[in-house]
């Protein structure tokens, strides 16, 4: 136990991947629902440092650099966007968070006589905010306040993390709502797994349709993306028409299916062959040229070939109709011949491939220009 002890004191980088490691693990795990997440690095960080031991000289501000501007990277897709529809209403909530939290603290640093360093950082605790405290700490550097910063806010921090999470849960209870019935309720949980089907068409009002002028999407979240012939999966073309006995492969939401097939005709016994991969790829929306149109006035289909069989954003998949908007970096899974799916994708954006690599130029020249501003 010495032995460790003393490599922990004599190799700060090794205590700065053991607090990584074993806050992970921490913030892992769930006491009756409830974990600390990636805070948990925050407690077994105040612990090695209560018991002496360090991490290398630079290491904090290269991580708060690194934070701020992830969380930049992060939100910058949106930004503009979310500030045009709601900015007046986000701006005026985030000033009073902040002016009350400042003025708060003022009062209690006022009247305890807390030395201003220590006030600053439990203000940047209390509201859980790192950029706050990446601002304070360069601004108290010169005042040599800057370690009283980071002690408030390591006082404040865990604080400010564990209220929020008791407010979320205490907060139901005075409501009276029961969170636990909501969730169970049938009307709130609608099956949205993304399936693949195959269909057989016997409905005789759509024989000589064609296919992608049949509002089969518009009315429901699915998508008709392949016809089976020969034994294999082909892609949709524009002008393919609906046949008696025609198989053909949607792709939707398991609850929206069923409308689906019931007017397509009904649910084939084949086996859904492996899909084509060089007909299908994954695309980021990156055109300003369909930002904010909808799928139906983009009309992939009829213009490029393809047929868009679902979108992800924020995290989120689901299975696209003719009215939803496209939004910037909007993920697309599409179909279509090889050359069809090149054409699409130059007129797009980019492959989800490339656009989610790391390029460590862009990340050192943002990094740059970020610090080089702030210096400002």
């Amino acid at each position: 136990m010495e032995a460790l002890h003393n490599l922990f004191l004599n190799q700060p980088l090794v205590v700065l991947f053991a607090l990584i490691a074993t806050g992970l693990l921490l913030g892992g795990v769930k006491v009756k629902g409830i974990n600390l997440g990636s805070s948990g690095v925050l407690f077994t960080a105040l612990l090695a440092g209560h018991l002496g031991y360090s991490i290398p000289a630079g290491v904090g501000t290269l991580g708060l650099v690194l934070f701020v501007y992830c969380v930049g990277i992060g939100a910058g897709d949106r930004f503009f966007a979310s500030l045009a529809r709601e900015g007046a209403a986000l701006a005026k909530l985030a000033v009073l968070i902040v002016v009350l939290g400042a003025a708060i603290t003022w009062v209690g640093a006022t009247l305890l006589d807390i030395p201003t360093g220590l006030a600053t950082g439990i203000f940047a605790g209390a509201l859980t905010s790192t950029p706050a405290l990446a601002a304070a700490t360069e601004g108290m550097a010169a005042r040599g306040g800057a370690d009283a910063v980071s002690i408030g806010y390591g006082i404040a921090y865990p604080f400010g993390v564990i209220g929020v999470v008791l407010f979320v849960q205490v907060l139901p209870r005075i409501l009276k709502t029961d969170l636990d019935s909501i969730a169970d309720s049938p009307d709130t949980k609608p099956d949205n797994r993304v399936e693949n089907v195959l269909v057989e068409v016997t409905n005789p009002t759509l024989f000589g349709q064609r296919i992608s002028e049949s509002g089969v999407s518009n009315f429901n979240a699915c998508q008709i993306c392949r016809i089976y012939s020969g034994g294999s999966l082909a892609p949709l073309q524009y002008d393919d028409q609906f046949a008696k006995s025609q198989i053909l492969l949607l792709v939707g939401r398991s609850n929206e299916l069923k409308i689906a097939i019931d007017l397509i005709g009904k649910r084939s016994d084949r086996k859904l062959p492996e899909d084509v991969e060089n007909e299908r790829q994954n695309l980021v929306v990156t055109s300003t040229a369909f930002t904010g149109q909808t799928l139906g006035d983009m009309a992939p289909l009829r213009n490029y070939g393809v047929v868009v069989t679902s979108i992800t954003r924020l995290g989120l998949t689901f299975v696209p109709n003719a009215n939803t908007v496209i939004e910037r970096h909007d993920h697309f899974t599409c179909v279509g011949r090889v050359d069809d799916l090149k054409r699409f994708s130059t007129a797009v954006g980019h492959r989800s491939s490339a656009i989610d690599a790391t390029c460590l130029l862009s990340l050192s020249v943002g990094l740059t220009l970020g610090i080089v501003l702030g210096m400002l």
